[in-house]
Order: structure tokens, then sequence, then C-alpha cells
């Protein structure tokens, strides 16, 4: 079984190009409704990657990384100098 994302067009369901189905393959169909109220990238963000999909120079939309809580993160270590005295040092 493989999964694959189309869109609607004329009553019919259009896949991605080099989606081929043969006649009488049988399919599952989950309607997805997007949230456009509740969600956090705008509207005319997922209309463009849904557009990119579409014409195939998008593999996927993947969904945004979720942000991690300020409090569980840390300090990176590194070594030599503070990056501002590099930066200052630099601008001279």
């Amino acid at each position: 079984m493989s999964l694959h994302y189309g869109m609607v067009r004329g009553g019919t369901v259009a896949l991605p190009k080099g989606i081929h189905l043969p006649e009488g393959f049988a399919v599952k169909i989950l309607f997805h409704l997007p949230k456009r109220e509740c969600a956090d990238r705008p509207a005319s963000e997922d209309t463009f990657k849904q557009k990119l999909w579409m014409t195939g120079l998008l593999a996927e939309i993947k969904p945004p990384a979720p942000l991690l809580p300020a409090g569980s993160r840390a300090p990176a270590r590194i070594k030599g100098k503070p990056l501002s005295e590099v930066i200052l040092e630099e601008r001279r």
C-alpha cells in the first residue's frame, strides 16, 4: 500500500505527475479539510506548497517542525572567543 495526495479538479481527483493508476484500481479516499482559522501557516503558503507539489517540483509537503519549550533548551558550549568579540575585530 502506498500513500499519495491529490486535488479535486472538475469532480475528479488529480494525482501528481508520474502517479498512474490502472483502470478499475481500488482506492481509499480520506477527505482533508484545511482549518484555515487555526492554521499556524498562512493559507497562501499552504496553497503555494500545494501547487509546487502538484507540478512535481516538491516531493512532499512536510508539517512544520514542533518548537521546543524555552526551558528545555541549553546553550551550546563553543571553544574560542565570544562571537561578539570576533565580529568587532573583523569590523576593524
